[in-house]
């Protein structure tokens, strides 16, 4: 077990260390390719080529809620986008460690839509110190059963 948490961890290093590399190396070729044009205008330099878009994969009805409303419900205390958007990740098997912007847009879009149906709460202004949480005190028993009813149907179908 530690032999593979170690190799794991080497791994990620030698990910971050390879794009910090290819930026380096992106940096490097700018500054060669300003200094020919200095010295050659005329000169024709070929683009890099880029990698075509990727396509969305499609997503099933409730995908993106699921691991935000089960992380909601672990938590202890009111929890940032960011921490939600890992544990977004985390569910659908992807590494945690560097949580990319479409993943917290994902997330905020996704809380918007549950704070409007009144099962999540912000506190905060907007932004990245922001922080949410389910709403859970103050509900009488048939209030609590309703904001219960909702999480199950949206585990069921996607909020519009």
């Amino acid at each position: 077990m530690q032999s593979l948490l170690r190799t794991r961890e080497n791994i990620i290093q030698r990910i971050s260390d390879a794009e910090n590399l290819m930026q380096s190396l992106v940096l490097q070729l700018t500054h060669v390719e300003a200094t020919l044009k200095i010295l050659r205008p005329e000169i024709a330099m070929t683009p890099i080529r880029k990698r075509p878009p990727l396509t969305r994969p499609h997503v099933r009805r409730g995908a993106h809620i699921r691991p935000i409303l089960a992380a909601l419900h672990e938590a202890n205390a009111p929890v940032t986008i960011w921490d939600l958007a890992r544990s977004y990740l985390i569910a659908r098997g992807k590494p945690g460690i560097r949580v990319s912007k479409e993943a917290r847009e994902i997330v905020r879009q996704a809380l918007r839509k549950l704070r409007d149906k009144g099962i999540v709460r912000a506190h905060g202004y907007e932004g990245p110190a922001q922080t949410w949480e389910l709403v859970r005190e103050g509900m009488n028993d048939a209030e609590t059963l309703d904001a219960r009813n909702a999480c199950d149907r949206l585990g069921d179908s996607e909020l519009r």
